[in-house]
């Protein structure tokens, strides 16, 4: 008697359970596939592979994630170019800034982004090709940031190709001059 309600008890759960029971199973077998297709793609680096690529194609039989991938993480992992830029030198003086020499509140130099200007530390460039706030290394000088902008025939005489490093009084600018040199993008900053 007893066994046959367990029976009944069974047949009862069945009965009313099979389609959530069903749906279930079908859950769990996405849920396997799912994982077993997430395991297959990215063995490859989880196991060192040498030939990676070739790999992940195999497994995934198609190129354009993986190519993708593996692409953007080539240029992730490039160093910067070296470009060539012509290098000038400014202070805060009449000379060198113009009426600008003339709008010094307490006697503190603010750029073109807001900033403070800072010998060392600020550097004019073309915003077009080098945004308020991108680091440059200038090769053999230091690292500077993009604070503020040369005036537009400056840029222009240059093809935007131009920066000018801040100093603070116009002797050190005679130690610059004009010459080229070669910089590389080390952070943008903000378009």
């Amino acid at each position: 008697m007893k066994d046959k309600t367990i029976k009944n008890k069974i047949k009862n759960f069945w009965n009313k359970y099979k389609l959530y029971v069903a749906y279930m199973s079908l859950l769990a077998l996405m849920f396997i596939i799912g994982f077993a297709i997430a395991f297959l793609t990215f063995y490859p680096y989880l196991n060192n592979s040498k030939n990676k690529h070739d790999v992940l194609e195999y497994t995934m039989g198609r190129k354009s994630i993986t190519e993708l991938l593996l692409h953007n993480k080539r240029i992730l992992q490039q160093e910067p170019e070296w470009q060539e830029f012509t290098a000038t030198a400014y202070c805060p003086c009449y000379e060198c800034c113009g009426k600008w020499a003339l709008n010094r509140p307490n006697g503190i130099v603010y750029t073109a982004s807001g900033e403070i200007a800072v010998e060392g530390v600020t550097v004019a460039a073309d915003w077009n090709v080098l945004p308020a706030g991108t680091v440059i290394e200038i090769k053999d000088m230091g690292i500077y940031t993009v604070h503020d902008k040369p005036a537009d025939w400056v840029s222009e005489r240059y093809g935007g190709k131009v920066v000018d490093i801040y100093f603070n009084n116009h002797e050190s600018i005679k130690t610059i001059g004009k010459k080229q040199v070669l910089i590389k993008v080390l952070k943008w900053g903000e378009k």
